[in-house]
């Protein structure tokens, strides 16, 4: 079984023994000086914006994790306790909490004399060994813990401290670095990956890994189950069939970007390998098609293509539908070796992910068959038109839409026999806040209500979320909802918050509540976006306001 999808096991080790150096030697040229210390708490699902124009900056994650971002989908991080980010230059940076836990931080501002264009201009991110991890943490709560002690020869032990802690930390990652054979031979792969495009010599990639020609070519195969020229055909092929499938380039230019150089070649190596010519593939639909991410889930099924593999929460409505997919996980951020070894077995011919994955797995993906992260655009008819697009089914959808359409048009005759132009909210308990939804074109719920649906806003919604997707209701302004009718949806775990607000005063006063016109709507029907879940919000809005709805309300 090809091993490529272990890079992941090495691929910071490679990076870090060039900007490991690179930022050493800065330090080492600079006269640090710490000027500040902070603690920083998010709670779940909670991000915070950290600025510094002026020196550098420490990041170490205490408890929790959650992600890094200093600039784009290269620039992502993940972080967990003991990882750290060090850079000599100033910096926006956004620290995003995961959805499950808390997530603590210390935040150290240094600075320093280097001139700003010969400091390491780079975000130097890694991870501590669990061995290292908890006495460095306590280091760094004692420098805070120590932060405000006055006088001089104070203010002196703590830049001392200060930096015995960027030793620590830089020799800890530097001790982790050997490169075994196998990391030797992975790092040769990784070069093909990035250089496909380039010609490479067995010679060249050899001496990479530090070893003779003949011994390398053996010990690759050994490892990875294909020759040097086997991995290399196969990744530029793959980088090919991504571009067949997205259909913007001629052939003649991707066989040039994949280093294939004539057409008549890269067809002939085509069709060896994989079968088939590229004019063909092109044109055939795809049919063994992984799936990570349950908005284009929903998109292959309107299609009718049950996706070969999934990501998929077990709660979500569509997973009935899916007992012929095999199920890897909740959510492609957890995807990983035991996923991509399952992902392998089944030969797959795409992978559709969300171009929110993570960098180093969309290269995991990449080694096992084409992968294509999509941009999720929230809306109905464009997010079906690219999935079908990328599947060869762009007719299919067209239909599909025509049709979809025209079933909007008996629910909206529905809905004005049975509520009239009597005004509808929606109504959500989410963490922390209550969510008024609205806005007929933005999100998940305003565009079906107030579009699709032709629903009429309540005053509140005009106001408030007309132009957004929602908008936080406090307490104060729960009176000021003048709906007819309330749907509300609440979060798991949220029940007993729901109880307690529900059972106030305020609430009682409502409108829809002293009219018993208020509904509890599904979580997750109403928190996705897709044709298929477009069609289960409007079957349970066209239930739940049917003309006795009596066994629906929940007041």
């Amino acid at each position: 079984m090809v091993e490529g999808h272990h890079h992941l096991k090495y691929a910071y080790k490679v990076k870090h023994m060039e900007q490991g150096r690179e930022m050493t030697l800065a330090l080492i040229a600079a006269n640090v000086q710490i000027k500040h210390i902070h603690y920083e708490r998010l709670e779940r699902d909670e991000h915070i914006q950290l600025s510094n124009r002026a020196g550098g900056r420490l990041l170490l994650v205490a408890s929790g994790e959650g992600v890094l971002d200093y600039g784009g989908r290269e620039a992502k991080r993940t972080l967990r306790r003991g990882s750290f980010c060090l850079s000599m230059q100033g910096a926006d940076i956004i620290v995003h909490a995961a959805d499950e836990e808390a997530m603590g931080f210390y935040e150290l501002i240094f600075q320093h004399d280097l001139l700003q264009g010969k400091s390491a201009a780079f975000c130097y991110h890694a991870e501590l060994s669990k061995r290292a991890a908890g006495p460095l943490i306590d280091r760094v709560k004692e420098l805070y813990v120590n932060r405000l002690d006055q006088g001089e020869l104070e203010r002196f032990r703590l830049h001392i401290d200060f930096q015995e802690l960027l030793y620590r930390l830089l020799k800890d990652v530097e001790e982790k670095r050997g490169l075994s054979q196998h990391e030797s031979l992975l790092l040769t792969a990784r070069y093909m990956e990035r250089n496909f495009h380039e010609p490479l010599s067995r010679d060249k990639l050899a001496e990479m890994a530090g070893m003779s020609a003949p011994y390398y070519s053996r010990a690759f195969k050994k490892a990875l189950g294909k020759t040097p020229q086997e991995y290399w055909t196969s990744v530029r092929l793959n980088h090919a069939r991504k571009a067949l499938i997205q259909g913007k380039d001629k052939m003649s230019e991707i066989a040039e970007y994949t280093g294939f150089g004539e057409p008549y070649y890269f067809s002939r190596v085509f069709k060896n390998v994989l079968g088939i010519s590229p004019t063909i593939y092109q044109k055939q639909p795809r049919q063994r098609v992984v799936c990570l991410y349950p908005s284009f889930i929903d998109c292959m099924l309107a299609l009718g293509v049950v996706p070969s593999a999934v990501m998929i929460d077990t709660t979500h409505p569509l997973i009935g539908r899916l007992d012929r997919s095999l199920y890897l996980g909740s959510s492609e951020t957890a995807f990983g070796e035991r996923e991509a070894n399952l992902l392998e077995e089944q030969q797959p011919e795409l992978i559709l992910c969300s171009d929110y994955i993570h960098p180093d797995q969309e290269l995991q993906l990449s080694r096992i068959a084409p992968t294509i992260p999509v941009t999720w655009r929230r809306d109905r008819r464009t997010d079906l038109l690219e999935i079908a697009g990328l599947l060869g089914r762009r007719e299919t959808a067209v239909k599909l839409l025509e049709s979809f359409d025209k079933q909007l048009e008996h629910a909206r005759e529905q809905l004005s026999r049975s509520i009239g132009r009597a005004s509808v909210a929606m109504l959500r308990f989410h963490t922390q806040q209550m969510r008024l939804y609205g806005g007929p074109q933005q999100g998940f719920v305003g565009p079906i209500l107030y579009r699709d649906l032709n629903l009429q806003p309540p005053r509140l919604v005009q106001q408030l979320t007309w132009d957004k997707w929602w908008a936080a209701l406090a307490p104060s302004q729960l009176l000021l909802l003048d709906a007819e009718h309330l749907l509300i949806v609440i979060d798991p775990g949220m029940e007993q918050e729901a109880e307690r607000i529900m059972a106030g005063e305020p609430w009682a006063k409502l409108a829809s509540v002293r009219n018993g016109q208020v509904y509890i709507a599904d979580y997750f029907t109403w928190m996705s976006s897709g044709m298929e879940m477009d069609k289960l919000k409007i079957a349970e809005a066209l239930h739940l306001f049917a003309t006795h709805p009596q066994d629906t309300k929940i007041l």
